[in-house]
């Protein structure tokens, strides 16, 4: 006698089996957090794990903020310090010394000198000569180093 096989042949369900013994307890799963990036403007924030399911490194994508509107006007500051004058006067003849040369010149306050800065040296030579001379170095409170 030949056996055809004409499909799939189901009895009825079985019974429920009992409940099998507790499993042993597994690992602990664990958390951490990995990068945080800023993303650009109205992009969606983002999440991406770069660990694994039992040791999860979460990696995260915010985005900046958009530009805010300007604020209104702050009130005003108060007034600052009163400055320095700068100026101040010669405390001792001095020889104007030939152009791309220096001198050291006593003057009363330097405080107010930079080097770098041009002054205009009035009366020169004990004269009516003037003209501009540029601080190369202070020297201390009272002395600067002028080139003509």
């Amino acid at each position: 006698m030949a056996w055809n096989a004409a499909g799939s042949i189901k009895g009825p369900t079985g019974a429920t089996g009992s409940q099998g013994p507790q499993g042993n307890p597994g690992t602990a799963a664990t958390v951490a957090v990995g990068t945080t990036n800023t993303l650009s403007p109205g992009s969606a924030a983002t999440v991406t794990n770069s660990g694994t399911s039992n040791a999860a490194v979460f990696n995260f994508g915010i985005p900046q903020g958009q530009v805010g509107a300007t604020g209104s006007q702050g009130a005003q500051g108060n007034p600052g310090t009163a400055g320095k004058s700068a100026y101040t006067s010669t405390s001792a003849q001095f020889t104007v010394p030939s152009v791309g040369s220096t001198v050291v010149v006593s003057v009363s306050d330097t405080s107010w000198a930079t080097v770098g800065e041009f002054v205009w040296i009035a009366g020169a030579a004990g004269g009516g000569n003037a003209g501009t001379m540029k601080i190369t170095a202070i020297g201390s409170a009272t002395q600067l180093t002028l080139q003509a």
